[in-house]
């Protein structure tokens, strides 16, 4: 695994002087959490959208949460990417900004999933439709084009329909072209594909909305041997092929021609808007299930108190909750381990939840200002990608 410069997922198992073990301290710390009594505000960001100050003086922990009611006509979850590139970092508070309009009022933010340290996400990325980057075998959270929230490990399969009827499966996204392999490249990868002269690509325009789990037709524009740097602009994509997907592609595909892509993730058939992962899942069907483990973190980050960044949503898949909890801050607030961040999420009524990254990750963003307190020395911290509550309201900010 590449070096992160998010919070550490594989730092050492810590050995404590004391002699407890860890189940012992998480005991303990359990009893604590039920004594603990809150203090808490309760403010309206917008119709349907709530953010909760809470206090819990006798640990300390700093707890915000946003309650978002899905159902709100004209409210929106969305994902963004930093600076809309695959390998770019930015701060939650300035994608925030950057992604806000008139008819496009960012209401609320919250930092995404762990990343590497030129700020490509460990994890499979959906934004508006498109997929960023493939998915792991780590957790997922999703949103259909209905706006159902969903949470899962996923798998993806793209298959690209020529317009003679021939088909041939797609070897990736957004990555490094190998040999004999056939890569599909959009605007997040950069403005071209960046290959080198040996294949063959195709500009494509999409014809269609994008949506995973649901074809898009895209018309042939271009084609090209021999390295012309095509634009990946908004709306348009690239096909890039080398050695036997290379000699397949010339003899199926033309100019003009009409092609539809698959990309296929499962489990579920449900055609998704949005995704964004994280690590690890801490809820499932109403029950704890803090997969630590499975997903390949090490002990000492799921037992030990750190800031953290979650999200989790209600059975009815009607109510989605956004929580950061401060830590590293001695006084103000010590941060949570992840089975009393579970405990919170249970709490609030969560039926499945997942855990995002934490650490100086973790930031949220409510009517345009900072509402937590980022335990990095420098501030807010330069992150991968981020989840926006987004109104669609011109009036929805009161």
């Amino acid at each position: 695994m590449n070096r992160h410069h998010s919070e550490d997922i594989a730092v050492k198992q810590r050995r404590f002087g004391t002699g407890f073990s860890f189940g012992t301290i998480f005991l303990l710390l359990s009893l604590q959490f039920v004594q603990a009594q809150p203090a808490q505000t309760v403010q309206r960001l917008a119709p349907g959208v709530r953010l909760i100050r809470r206090q819990v003086p006798e640990r300390p922990w700093a707890i915000r949460i946003l309650e978002i009611a899905l159902k709100t006509p004209g409210l929106r979850i969305e994902t963004i990417k930093a600076q809309d590139r695959l390998a770019a970092r930015e701060k939650t508070s300035a994608m925030a900004a950057r992604a806000d309009s008139a008819n496009h009022r960012v209401l609320a933010a919250i930092n995404g999933d762990f990343f590497d340290i030129d700020g490509r996400p460990i994890n499979l990325q959906i934004c508006n439709g498109w997929v960023v980057r493939g998915p792991t075998h780590r957790t997922v959270f999703a949103l259909t084009t209905t706006g159902e929230p969903l949470i899962g490990v996923f798998q993806m399969k793209i298959i690209l329909h020529y317009a003679n009827g021939m088909v041939r499966e797609i070897s990736g996204v957004n990555t490094n072209r190998s040999t004999d392999a056939l890569i599909f490249y959009n605007k997040f990868w950069g403005q071209t594909s960046n290959t080198n002269r040996y294949g063959t690509e195709a500009h494509l325009r999409l014809l269609t909305g994008q949506a995973v789990n649901d074809t898009m037709r895209m018309q042939v524009e271009e084609i090209d041997a021999g390295g012309t740097a095509f634009q990946l602009n908004d709306g348009y994509a690239l096909l890039s092929a080398h050695g036997q997907a290379e000699v397949f592609l010339k003899e199926h595909l033309a100019v003009g021609d009409t092609v539809a892509t698959l990309f296929r993730i499962a489990p579920g058939d449900k055609p998704l808007q949005q995704a964004i992962g994280g690590l690890p899942r801490l809820l499932r069907a109403g029950k704890e299930d803090i997969s630590w483990d499975r997903e390949g973190a090490a002990q000492a980050f799921a037992y030990s108190r750190h800031p953290r960044t979650a999200l989790g949503y209600t059975a009815a898949k009607d109510t989605l909750y956004m929580v950061v909890v401060d830590g590293r801050q001695p006084g103000y607030s010590m941060g949570m381990s992840l089975f009393e961040l579970t405990r919170l999420l249970l709490e609030l009524g969560c039926y499945d939840a997942l855990n995002l990254d934490g650490g100086g990750s973790t930031t949220m963003v409510a009517n345009g200002a900072i509402v937590n307190r980022p335990s990095d020395e420098a501030g807010e911290r330069p992150v991968a990608n981020a989840v926006l509550v987004v109104s669609t309201r011109e009036q929805a900010i009161d």
